[in-house]
């Protein structure tokens, strides 16, 4: 399982795919074979070379290097070569023990399997599976925003299950990106998935919303933001109005068919720059404004 992870792991090369490709016909050949040692932890490195060579037929290392490039090279590793013919025999037997023992697995097929089902196999990959991997890597933020968000209680009931899913994978866009869109046909609630949109924010974060819309809309935006208590304020993108005026809100959009809603920590001019958006949306006098650059943009269109 650990192999399988790493081959996951880097951009691959036409050399690491040459590598696995060679690896794999020579456990196939048999000329390769790869056990696990499980009866206890082992931790010692032994080299064995077998060669026909009357005077030394084996020769052994002994030392602190891994089978691998890094313990192989640039680690400063210490080993040592045994040629002593005795010596040699008794390490030979002592890995011979450990290869025989019944705890001491062969995963040569495994390592095969691993490789032929991974980007190093020789067969080619049918364009499907390209497409669903493909889909499986696009839809990842989508099932991250299903799993991160919840919905306020107050929209349970009031939103589809098509419209939960759109709001929190949205919530998962405006939290990560600082911007989202929703954009869909008329008469499936975009203006309420936006309202849920801007109550997340407000319950998670504690931030307030200003949404920019035309002129027309306003009577029904300042419904939606009062029915399901959203903190912030409602003005039309035609030229400042009352409620908004210095706030520098039309400058945000150029378009009179959508709508703009910003998020960000708000003030209010007026008795007191602590007050709330909230109550001084409430008060005909106060103009409640963001302090700051909002910190998250969506459009409704």
């Amino acid at each position: 399982m650990e192999f399988r992870d790493q081959l996951a792991v880097g951009a691959p090369t036409n050399e690491d795919e040459t590598c696995l490709r060679r690896l794999a016909s020579q456990i196939k050949a048999k000329k390769v074979v790869v056990k696990l040692f499980l009866r206890h932890p082992l931790h010692a490195k032994l080299y064995l070379l077998f060669r026909p060579d009357p005077i030394n037929p084996i020769v052994s290392y002994l030392g602190s290097s891994n089978l691998t490039l890094a313990g192989l090279s640039g680690q400063g590793e210490l080993n040592v070569d045994v040629l002593d013919h005795d010596a040699c025999q008794k390490l030979a037997r002592w890995f011979e023990d450990r290869w025989n023992d019944r705890w001491c697995i062969d995963i040569s097929s495994e390592l095969v399997q691993i490789i032929d089902e991974s980007w190093a196999r020789e067969a080619l990959i049918p364009p499907y599976q390209i497409y669903v991997k493909m889909a499986y890597h696009l839809s990842q933020e989508a099932r991250a925003g299903l799993t991160e968000f919840r919905i306020p209680p107050e929209f349970r009931r009031k939103l589809f299950e098509f419209q939960s899913a759109a709001v929190r994978i949205a919530a998962r866009h405006l939290n990560k990106r600082g911007g989202v869109l929703i954009g869909d046909v008329v008469g499936l609630g975009k203006t309420l998935m936006a309202t849920a949109l801007a109550r997340i924010f407000e319950d998670d974060f504690g931030l307030e919303t200003l949404i920019l819309c035309p002129k027309n809309l306003v009577p029904m935006w300042e419904d939606y933001r009062e029915q399901y208590v959203c903190a912030g304020a409602c003005c039309r993108l035609a030229g400042p109005s009352r409620n908004c005026r210095n706030s520098g809100a039309t400058a945000w959009c150029s378009s009179t068919k959508a709508t703009i809603c910003a998020i960000g920590r708000a003030s209010a001019t007026g008795p007191s720059r602590n007050t709330s958006a909230r109550t001084t949306a409430a008060a005909s006098c106060s103009r409640p404004r963001l302090t700051t650059r909002p910190t998250s943009t969506w459009a409704i269109n």
